[in-house]
């Protein structure tokens, strides 16, 4: 078993205990009365619910123009010359998308010389797209974050961004991600439905290999309609529930709580039931900074998750004041109990480190000491006080999301 390997059953095992534990406490919580929306929730306007298409077997291929990601914009008209056209809906943050990711550039890229023609087009709104639903990936659905993804992966196809006015995804009916619209030389559609198919598909198997071979053969696809599978498409109305939780999140109370050595020794022990991330950071590190308003992200992404994430400032005590407004700015507040992590909500999250020698803060959470160690620090432990991680020298939110990932890799 790998190491990233151990570390998922490790943590499995730590939340299936939590849910005994919490069960109870976030039961009652169910029960509480949710606030109102905030006054600025309330007052903002947002797009109305999409009206969406739904293209049936024979229809014409609507029409689109859209930005990809290699800079130039793109129509229905550039492929008119191919025999097959495949459009394909598809999103980074999906699982299920990223599942089925090589598939559709391997399908790319073996029909490339026979006539077919693949289009991505992401169709959500990346602003609809709540913190949680990016848990299992360090990228979201932006156009920047699009162009990471392509060539990361070296996308054989144009991945276009339809998130500013979603025309297309109505148009062609794309409820979810990833939805496959497979046309023939005509522009008719003869194949909508999923990429491959389940595992335990009864029809054949991979749906659109299949379409593909019989539309090239000159016959008719038997299956042409099958039930996609995936993540809901993210329309602009759901800004709506996302502005909610983010409003909501910053009523919530921001504290720094003095902590000492022998507190600091039990955070490294953790004998918790959940992984605990812990950033050790400092006013005069700029680093630090920068990176709070992504590290306190790293809370409400991972909110559902056995996860607490700990910052502790080393300034003296004359910058408290200071410390606590930077944690302010950021909305630095303790996510609400779940069964996976029933915490008493007054239990500080932030804290001051009130010891002499930040040499032995940095000791107790089981730093070398060669080179150094400073803040800025950061390491994380799972249940039982075992390291997996360390990160020095820089704050880096984006590298420990990217732990988290392996980690929490669903």
């Amino acid at each position: 078993m790998s190491k990233a390997s151990r570390y998922c059953v490790i943590l499995t095992l730590a939340a299936v205990a939590a849910l005994s534990s919490g069960l109870q406490q976030s039961q009652g919580a169910a029960k509480a009365k949710k606030p109102s929306p905030p006054k600025e929730a309330k007052e903002k306007q947002y797009p109305a619910y999409p009206k969406v298409n739904r293209l049936k077997i024979g229809d014409a291929a609507p029409d689109f123009k859209l930005p990809g990601v290699d800079g130039k914009t793109h129509t229905l008209a550039e492929y008119k010359d191919a025999k097959v056209l495949a459009i394909v809906f598809t999103c980074n943050h999906c699982p299920t998308s990223r599942m089925q990711e090589d598939a559709i550039i391997k399908l790319a890229t073996d029909y490339a010389k026979k006539g077919v023609k693949f289009v991505a087009i992401s169709p959500n709104d990346p602003g609809a797209l709540r913190p949680d639903e990016v848990a299992g990936t360090v990228l979201g659905d932006s156009f920047e974050e699009m162009k990471t993804r392509a060539a990361e992966k070296k996308y054989p196809f144009p991945y276009l961004y339809d998130g500013e006015t979603q025309k297309a995804a109505m148009a062609y009916g794309a409820t979810l991600t990833p939805m496959m619209f497979v046309f023939d030389a005509e522009r008719k559609l003869r194949y909508t439905g999923d990429v491959e198919g389940p595992p335990y598909s009864t029809t054949g198997g991979p749906h659109t290999k299949i379409a593909i071979e019989a539309m090239l053969a000159g016959k008719k696809v038997i299956y042409d309609s099958t039930r996609p599978f995936g993540c809901s498409t993210k329309w602009g109305f759901k800004r709506r529930s996302v502005d909610y939780d983010t409003a909501l999140w910053n009523e919530k109370p921001v504290t720094l709580a003095d902590i000492d050595l022998a507190a600091c020794k039990k955070l490294k022990a953790n004998d918790s039931n959940v992984l605990k991330l812990i950033c050790v950071w400092s006013i005069s590190d700029k680093s630090s900074v920068a990176a709070m308003k992504d590290l306190i992200m790293l809370r409400r992404i991972y909110e559902r998750h056995p996860l607490e994430l700990i910052t502790i400032n080393v300034d003296p005590p004359a910058k408290k004041k200071e410390a606590l407004a930077i944690l302010k700015k950021h909305n630095a507040a303790r996510p609400n109990p779940t069964r996976f992590a029933p915490v008493d909500p007054k239990t500080p999250i932030n804290y001051m480190f009130t010891g002499k020698k930040t040499a032995e803060l940095f000791k107790a959470l089981g730093a070398k000491d060669k080179p150094k160690p400073a803040a800025p620090y950061s390491v994380m432990i799972i249940p039982g006080g075992e390291v997996i991680h360390t990160q020095t020298k820089k704050m880096d939110a984006r590298v420990l999301r990217a732990e988290l990932v392996k980690v929490f890799r669903r």
